[in-house]
């Protein structure tokens, strides 16, 4: 496994590497057009030169041969500095003189070959022919220097460039370890179990958001360390009452204080369905926080979901005379069905538990600029400090610790809706009325029917 200063050191390397390459690359490339340019341009003087020369002894001479070849040739050598070899041939082919230039050590001379002469004409005759070899581009001393001086100019920038760069690329790699190694120890000692951590503010942004979401994980990993703290005290002290009493009562019973009647056996039987439900609760929301846990989704009808609402829930509300008002919309839409009848059964199982006998409790599902809300209304007030509660594991008020249930209801519900993508919330209205609402924003895509 390879650190992130090698990593960063090895892309500068090739960073660096790759640049060298493309500017060699571009240095040939520049010094093959020049040559090509130059050969081009030397040629054109050239040509120029030797036309004028010629003008110059057909003026004076009318024919060309090898003494006024040689005599123009000399009076103009410093203008032909450009070409290596230059043959003249009479009209019949005859060579009339061979130039080659005198500042070139190195130049080996080409064979001499009228055939690759080309004509001159002076009044529109052919007075000789006339073959040119340019100098090489790097024949001439000058040019000679200057390509050495380049080569040097850019090995010395391009030593320069690379100890720069690398000691730029030590200097940023070494400040990024050094913020990246503060990251990872202070992730470790989290995941050790450590819940004060502090990271040093970094320079770097992605490092500086890993280290806010750091952060961000700890006070999530606090609150909930402290919200299960709390839940797993209430659940032992839940279990443990009913147990304790459901002990009392079987010793009492043995040593013959306490009669076994019929109802004494149902109300040990009630203790420990209430444990039984305790535990199956506690079980589902294991289940529901389990890593391998997937949602099911499929089309569902608001028919198919009101005919299982009023199946399960109409007999429990006979039980207290309340009445059950149902305005579900008519529409479909994707969802996970178990867990969605499970949510709303639990807020509906809420909602008659404490309702007063007799009453009313209404149940609306409909869609709102496109969302699907689900909303429960029955009677009852609620405090500021039970709204802040009224989801937390166990949490039961005060008018209700007496009653039935394992105060997991609520909490399913609001473990199902953070799943769901939902949004669950409960307000008082301030009418002897308690409204719980369920926003279902992932399934909004809905077909009307």
């Amino acid at each position: 496994m390879k650190s992130i200063s090698a990593r960063m050191l090895a892309a500068f390397l090739m960073i660096i590497g790759l640049n060298i390459f493309l500017s060699t690359i571009s240095f040939y490339i520049a010094y093959q057009s020049s040559k090509a340019n130059w050969n081009e341009k030397i040629y054109e003087e050239a040509l120029i030169t030797l036309e004028m020369m010629f003008n110059q002894i057909m003026n004076e001479d009318d024919f060309l041969n090898e003494a006024n070849c040689s005599r123009a040739l000399g009076d103009t050598a410093e203008r032909l500095l450009g070409m290596a070899q230059i043959d003249i041939f009479a009209p019949d082919g005859t060579q009339l003189k061979s130039w080659l230039n005198s500042s070139l050590d190195h130049y080996s001379p080409q064979p001499i070959r009228s055939d690759k002469a080309k004509p001159y004409f002076f009044d529109g005759k052919i007075k000789g022919y006339v073959a040119m070899y340019p100098t090489g581009f790097r024949n001439l001393e000058f040019n000679r220097r200057f390509i050495s001086q380049m080569i040097h100019l850019s090995m010395a920038g391009m030593f320069a460039t690379m100890i720069l760069s690398l000691f730029l690329a030590f200097y940023i790699v070494g400040h990024f370890s050094r913020e990246a190694r503060n990251t990872a120890r202070c992730l470790i000692n989290l995941s050790k179990g450590s819940r004060n951590i502090q990271i040093v503010p970094a320079v770097t942004t992605e490092i500086s958001e890993i280290n806010k979401a750091a952060l961000s994980l700890q006070d999530k990993l606090i609150k909930e360390e402290a919200i299960r703290t709390d839940w797993y005290e209430n659940l032992a002290h839940d279990l443990r009452t009913p147990i304790t009493a459901m002990k009392a009562q079987f010793i009492a019973c043995r040593d013959g204080i306490l009669a076994l009647t019929p109802g004494r056996w149902e109300t040990i039987l009630g203790e420990l369905a209430g444990m039984e439900g305790m535990i199956k609760d506690f079980a589902f929301i294991s289940k529901l926080e389990s890593p391998d846990f997937s949602l099911n989704r499929q089309a569902i009808s608001s028919s198919d979901l009101l005919d299982y609402l009023t199946g399960s829930l109409s007999s429990k509300a006979w039980e207290k005379d309340i009445t059950l008002v149902w305005d579900f919309h008519s529409f479909t839409f994707n969802c996970d069905f178990s867990l969605l009848t499970t949510a709303f059964s639990h807020l509906i199982k809420n909602a008659i538990q404490h309702s007063p006998a007799a009453s009313k409790i209404q149940m609306s599902l409909l869609i709102e600029s496109g969302v699907i809300i689900f909303r429960v209304l029955n009677a009852g007030q609620l405090t500021d400090v039970q709204i802040d509660q009224i989801f937390d594991p166990l949490y039961k008020t005060d008018a209700s610790r007496g009653d039935d249930g394992s105060g997991m209801g609520l909490t399913i519900s609001s473990k199902i809706a953070l799943i769901l993508g939902a949004k669950l919330q409960v307000e008082d209205l301030k009418n002897n009325q308690i409204c719980f609402e369920m926003a279902l924003l992932s399934c909004s895509s809905t077909v009307s029917t």
